[in-house]
């Protein structure tokens, strides 16, 4: 019987908004295991759940966890797995800092900015016998479960079309600290809407497969001085299947929408109101409303990835460098990883 590697002891690089959240889950996943921290800045506060600052405790004492300003000197401590939450464009450095330390990996969305990236991490994570995963946790959504059900099934008949559209407005994601300071307001950081906001352009891999043309085009229509587009038109080409995407985080309206047009009725998918719709041609039509906090979500991808922590499955890089199609300027479609 194969050994079951143990997790006794995890790094967390970045406790940001999304680091918080890995620590808070993975917390209650692991209660017994060691956890270390490396913070460059140490800017954000303590976070409760909602994202309001937790002014009665500290990071250290709440979780248990040792803070280090050194990353050399953390990773001594050998950590067996390393949670990266630090802005996009350190995302591949950090992970083959991870690699090189013998860490398995935990990385915020996306893990990779160029195919070639994510070629050599798959090359390297396979030498190292090391896990890996990309958080996604969207994906782990059981109305996303309804949708490839119902598109399996042609319960809405042979697809015409897909339309994802994706609205917010950055500055209200992080009111505990000033908007122009985000990573997703600078392109030296891997800002942009397409970086930061390619949860829908996952979801639609997820579901579609690889995309075999990309079209798009990037904007900046709003007046404030940043070096990123803050919106994006896309059309991609799937296997006999049109998708389309509108992306924009300086929107005045907030909507996380799919819409999915078949010959006999649509899917409509809501997914802030965690609403799907389905509406025959012949005037029937059916909800299914089931709410799930995102806590819960993260809860439930890193908890699967804790369960399979020894599997070292690397098939979800594949559906990971399709994301890259969308990033990389230089990728090539027809690239196999």
């Amino acid at each position: 019987m194969k050994k079951r590697r143990k997790i006794s002891s995890v790094l967390f690089i970045g406790l940001g908004g999304a680091g918080q959240r890995h620590l808070r889950v993975l917390r209650k996943i692991l209660p017994n295991s060691k956890f270390l921290a490396y913070r460059k800045k140490n800017k954000t506060p303590l976070l409760k759940e909602n994202f309001e600052v937790d002014y009665n405790n500290t990071i250290e004492d709440k979780y248990n966890i040792d803070i280090y300003n050194n990353l050399a000197q953390a990773y001594s401590l050998k950590p067996e797995l390393t949670v990266i939450s630090t802005p996009t464009s350190n995302h591949y450095k950090d992970c083959i800092m991870a690699i090189k330390n013998k860490s398995s990996i935990i990385v915020e969305k996306p893990c990779c900015l160029k195919i070639n990236e994510i070629q050599n991490l798959k090359k390297l994570l396979k030498k190292n016998k090391l896990s890996f995963f990309t958080s996604y946790q969207r994906r782990y959504h059981p109305l996303v479960n309804n949708i490839i059900n119902l598109i399996n099934t042609k319960e809405i008949g042979n697809i015409i079309s897909v339309n994802f559209q994706t609205l917010s407005d950055v500055r209200k994601w992080h009111p505990y600290e000033d908007y122009m300071d985000l990573y997703a307001l600078n392109k030296k950081l891997g800002g942009g809407v397409l970086n930061t906001e390619i949860h829908e352009i996952d979801l639609a891999n997820w579901i579609f497969g690889k995309p075999k043309k990309i079209f798009y085009r990037k904007k900046k229509i709003s007046n404030l001085k940043i070096d990123v587009e803050d919106t994006i038109n896309i059309f991609a080409l799937y296997k006999n299947i049109e998708v389309s995407f509108s992306l924009s985080f300086l929107s005045n309206q907030n909507k996380r929408n799919l819409f999915i047009q078949g010959d006999k009725g649509e899917i409509q998918y809501d997914l802030n109101n965690q609403t799907l719709k389905i509406i025959k041609l012949n005037g029937t039509s059916k909800t299914i409303k089931k709410f799930i906090h995102n806590e819960k979500l993260f809860f439930i991808q890193n908890s699967n990835f804790i369960k399979n922590f020894n599997n070292l499955d690397y098939r979800n890089l594949e559906n990971i460098s399709y994301n890259c199609f969308f990033l990389d300027k230089s990728a090539k479609l027809n690239y196999k990883i």
